[in-house]
């Protein structure tokens, strides 16, 4: 849970520095979670890399690799622990390229008139933006069909199969698409297409304008509209809070971010109407607020979880705590978060798991019938 909701804060910054204005340096090297190729044209310098070359390479490079840990997955015994890790590194590595693919598909549409009269693309100079170039329609036409792939298909399929799977009664550790719903309640395990959709929108957003002020209103709007919806729902499972008590850990730490979020661009929003002198300023918050939330939440969260860990009573605010009804509450904890909360095997998790469960029913009927 660490790790994703690092990646999904940092990302959703990232695209917060989309907003069209001065951003200093300093806002911008605060961002740690880009693809490492991001910097490719800079390291290139001289040898005639552009934008295209990048653009390829963000495109085929991750699916080269996605399709050998694909066939690896296949080539595994069916639920073997090596199958079962390569689909849950194949699910987390295609929703973090999720968003820089499509910020990349964005770029080639985004051009401006130079000095000289001629249509050029904004991210890279050297790059002609003339609809009649050969090779612009090619990459065009690649920006359309990858982006209508990518951008839609992707939280589409996330949605369906994750509904399939919890009318199927398979939302468990077993299953090779773990990876997309096992920190989420089985009552909302498609969460993660909300986290893709908000990005693709975002990114939509940047593409559709270039007002800083309509783009930085739209992205408060957006994040603000998913705090909300995050707060309501509670799609997280419930993993005990032990420096709050009562409170959800993985739900806070979420929360926590997506405010945070709503604080970046509220700063890129003022930014938006100021000087420079005043976006810089506002830049230093940008990158001061991400360096002081990456590091409380790196140590508080890991403080919280080692608190946790190991104490068998910490299980029983899942039960007094939730509010399902059918046995999807049995196996609200997925396999990595049971060996967290108790420290024992799986099978032995999910056995004392139920017996729990099975206790509290009987008590439950026994008041009923009193």
């Amino acid at each position: 849970v660490r790790l994703k909701v690092l990646s999904t804060f940092f990302q959703i910054q990232e695209l917060t520095t989309l907003i069209d204005i001065a951003w200093p340096k300093i806002a911008l090297i605060t961002l740690p979670f880009q693809l490492p190729i991001s910097d490719s044209k800079c390291l290139a310098a001289g040898s005639g890399w552009t934008l295209v070359h990048t653009f390829h390479t963000y495109i085929w490079l991750p699916v080269l690799l996605f399709i050998f840990i694909f066939r690896y997955a296949l080539k595994s015994k069916e639920k073997s622990p090596q199958r079962l890790k390569a689909a849950s590194t194949l699910v987390f590595l295609m929703t973090l390229w999720y968003s820089p693919v499509l910020k990349m598909l964005a770029s080639i549409f985004d051009c401006v008139e130079n000095i000289h009269g001629n249509f050029v693309i904004i991210a890279d100079p050297q790059v002609s933006c003339d609809p009649n170039s050969t090779l612009m329609i090619i990459m065009q036409l690649e920006g359309y069909i990858i982006g209508c792939i990518v951008g839609i298909c992707l939280p589409v399929f996330v949605y369906f199969k994750t509904m399939s799977l919890k009318y199927q009664g398979k939302l468990d550790a077993e299953s090779s698409m773990a990876g997309l719903f096992q920190w989420y309640s089985p009552s909302v395990p498609y969460f993660e297409a909300v986290h893709l959709f908000r990005k693709a929108v975002l990114i939509a957003v940047d593409t559709i304008t270039d007002n800083a002020i309509i783009q930085s209103s739209s992205f408060l709007f957006i994040n603000i509209s998913f705090l909300i919806l995050l707060v309501k729902m509670k799609p997280l499972i419930y993993y005990p809070c032990s420096f709050i008590k009562g409170w959800n850990l993985f739900l806070l730490a979420e929360s926590l971010s997506a405010s945070i979020t709503v604080l970046g661009d509220f700063l890129a929003l003022i930014g938006s109407f100021s000087s420079k002198e005043t976006v810089n300023r506002v830049g230093i918050a940008f990158a001061v607020i991400n360096i002081l939330f990456s590091l409380c939440f790196a140590i508080g969260y890991g403080r919280d979880v080692k608190k946790t860990k190991s104490s068998l009573s910490a299980i029983l605010p899942v039960i007094n705590g939730q509010v399902e009804n059918d046995e999807s509450l049995v196996k609200r904890t997925r396999s990595d978060s049971t060996k967290e909360v108790i420290g024992n095997s799986v099978d032995e998790a999910e056995a004392e798991w139920n017996n729990l469960y099975t206790l509290f029913t009987n008590l439950e009927n026994k008041e009923t019938k009193e």
